[in-house]
């Protein structure tokens, strides 16, 4: 079956220089390693500018101690210029590390079959997450799960058979993989981390997502952060249907790949690996 959609894609933001990308994903993996690295060639470059300008031979005892006293002056000097630069280089990558883990955002992959090898999807009542199932198809799919969404996580999983999911609830599991509060950020941020993080275990995070599109708004920003947290690509579902005047996934159209698309919030599928 076919997952093409004849949608335009979102306009691409202005690209930054290739070889400074490669330095900010660098930077921002390898903070220390990348820090020491820019502050030990300012601390060089600027020590040699100084010797070249400073290194003349003292003619006595108080010269020598003046020019010591100098030297001292200008290696501080020189200390805090690298150090402060060292700090700021870091900051502006950090910053425009975003800029990076963004540059796809609202971009929807052409045929989203096989777009992500495991998923980590918000349960809910709606039809969101079967479309996620059935044109994404991952190998597995774990789900962050209410009492309120339960029973709907049941029957779905039932549907989707083929699918493996190691923390979905059964007719005869107990709760203890359950988030119980919906509206507790913080709850819901550690029960992500702690499900992503058993992905992990089995997936890079480049073949990762999060499907952030169901449940309350709490779960989807926790979701959300939980994985920038740990670098894995988040997408959500917009439907081509109409109800209330809002664009959603109806039942009837579970089966059928152009009645929803998938918006890319954060793209890592390109990081380089973190080890």
């Amino acid at each position: 079956m076919s997952t093409t959609h004849d949608l335009e894609a979102a306009p691409r933001p202005r690209r930054i220089f290739r070889p400074w990308r490669s330095l900010l994903r660098l930077a921002r993996i390898h903070p220390r390693l990348v820090g020491g690295l820019v502050f030990g060639l300012l601390l060089v470059v600027s020590g040699a500018i100084g010797w070249f300008f400073e290194g003349r031979p003292a003619s006595s005892n108080w010269q020598r101690l003046r020019d010591a006293a100098d030297a001292a002056g200008i290696f501080l000097g020189f200390f805090s210029m690298a150090l402060g630069w060292s700090l700021a280089l870091l900051a502006w990558a950090h910053r425009k590390g975003v800029d990076i883990f963004f540059e796809h955002s609202g971009i929807d992959g052409n045929d989203v079959r096989g777009l992500f090898k495991a998923s980590l999807i918000l349960g809910s009542k709606n039809p969101q997450p079967a479309w996620h199932l059935c044109h994404i198809q991952p190998e597995r799919a774990d789900f962050v799960w209410t009492q309120v969404t339960r029973e709907a996580t049941i029957k779905l999983l039932k549907d989707y058979r083929s699918i493996t999911s190691e923390f979905a609830p059964t007719d005869e599991s107990d709760d203890s993989h359950m988030v119980n509060s919906p509206y507790d950020l913080t709850e819901v941020y550690n029960h992500c981390i702690a499900r992503l993080r058993e992905l992990l275990l089995t997936y890079r995070p480049q073949d990762l997502c999060v499907d952030v599109t169901a449940s309350t708004g709490v779960m989807s920003i926790a979701a959300f952060q939980a994985a920038e947290r740990l670098g894995v690509s988040s997408i959500y579902l917009v439907g081509h249907s109409e109800k209330y005047g809002n664009p959603v996934i109806l039942e009837t159209d579970v089966d059928k790949p152009k009645k929803a698309h998938v918006v890319i919030l954060s793209d890592h599928r390109n990081d380089p690996p973190s080890e």
